[in-house]
């Protein structure tokens, strides 16, 4: 009896001794590791050899940046922020249907598209494309031109060219220069646009716009929107909404009204103007911004994932090729909603596609929304 008395007596002083111990270890780990009790909110870490808790507002040292952004912080300021989570990638948001070997390796490499033709400026010639079949059908023998923009409407297709100081006229049922229409001694033309009965031509050095008429292939009148000189009229957009010039030493884009010929209003920053039916935007370094036309003002801005090279709209969409790829933003939302990974290039809609001759590959790309 005596026996039994002892042994039931040493069982729970087994069990005290236990906890007394774990109490004694967890009260060890918690003296040489501070991070064993971290608050709520706070991260365990291992920073410059010590165990920390991180959170935000904490202050901190850059030299450990690298150790902060693997438990998802950021040194900004002196004091931590969490680091956002990455964004999933974009879709491609289009597809590359075809690739045409063009053997003009030039950059840049100015075109224009419709239904039914592709035109790419040659050094000395104008490349046209039948979209049906995705060929070359002629090269249309030009003046060597090192810059100069091309647009089709009313009946022609127009080239400018800036070291020659002239726009030349290409019949599209003959394929041959039919006209070659002298702009002024130092004009150096660049952009170019039509509207219904008339021509406009960005005149980079004397600060204006000219407007030809395509009927008597005559300028019938000279538009001042900038100061002449360097950085002067650009990259041209016309449509129902008007004409839109880049001029860079404005840092502006100008709107002209083809009814009055005569500037009515201007949006700052400039960039490259884009057109589609009466919607306009501005193409920036890193951003697309849309234009109200009555009021001159950028309505919406979408940033660009990388900067551009050009821009173009049609098919419901902004399209921008930038140094990471081409860049698909939808026009009703104003979201960016895809980027095709391809080089950059010049761009132009017609024949529901996208095409794009990249810059110095001597390579035309046709690529389909999807």
């Amino acid at each position: 009896m005596r026996g039994r008395a002892i042994t039931s007596v040493a069982a729970p002083l087994v069990a005290v001794v236990v906890v007394v111990a774990c109490g004694a270890t967890r009260a060890s780990e918690a003296a040489t590791d501070p991070t064993a009790a971290c608050p709520p909110g706070s991260v365990r870490a291992v920073v410059g050899g010590k165990r920390v808790c991180l959170k935000p507002g904490q202050r901190c040292s850059k030299r450990y940046e690298s150790t902060y952004r693997r438990y998802g912080f950021s040194c900004r300021s002196g004091k931590l922020v969490r680091r956002k989570p990455p964004k999933p990638p974009l879709p491609p948001g289009a597809s590359v249907q075809a690739t045409i070997a063009l053997g003009a390796t030039l950059d840049p490499i100015w075109l224009a598209a419709t239904e039914d033709a592709v035109w790419v400026r040659g050094e000395s010639e104008l490349i046209r494309i039948d979209p049906a079949t995705n060929g070359i059908v002629a090269r249309v023998a030009t003046p060597p031109i090192g810059f100069g923009y091309v647009a089709v409407g009313e009946g022609a297709v127009w080239q400018t060219s800036f070291g020659a100081d002239s726009l030349l006229r290409i019949d599209s049922a003959s394929n041959q220069v039919v006209a070659t229409i002298p702009l002024g001694e130092g004009a150096a033309p660049e952009g170019v646009g039509v509207t219904p009965g008339a021509v406009w031509v960005a005149l980079h050095n004397q600060g204006m716009v000219a407007r030809i008429d395509p009927a008597t292939n005559e300028v019938v009148s000279r538009i001042q929107v900038g100061p002449a000189g360097r950085n002067g009229p650009l990259k041209l957009a016309a449509g129902p909404a008007g004409v839109w010039v880049d001029v860079p030493n404005l840092r502006s884009v100008v709107h002209i009204d083809p009814q009055t010929n005569a500037v009515v209003g201007r949006v700052s920053p400039g960039g490259v103007p884009v057109v589609d039916g009466s919607a306009v935007w501005v193409v920036d370094v890193a951003s697309v911004g849309r234009i109200d036309p009555a009021t001159h003002q950028i309505a919406t801005i979408t940033s660009l994932p990388a900067v551009r090279a050009d821009g173009t709209a049609g098919l419901g969409s902004v399209w921008v090729t930038t140094s990471t790829g081409l860049v698909r933003i939808d026009q009703a939302t104003n979201k960016v909603v895809g980027k095709l990974g391809i080089d950059k290039g010049d761009l132009a809609v017609g024949a529901g596609s996208v095409w794009v001759a990249q810059y110095g590959t001597g390579r035309l790309l046709r690529v389909a929304p999807r």
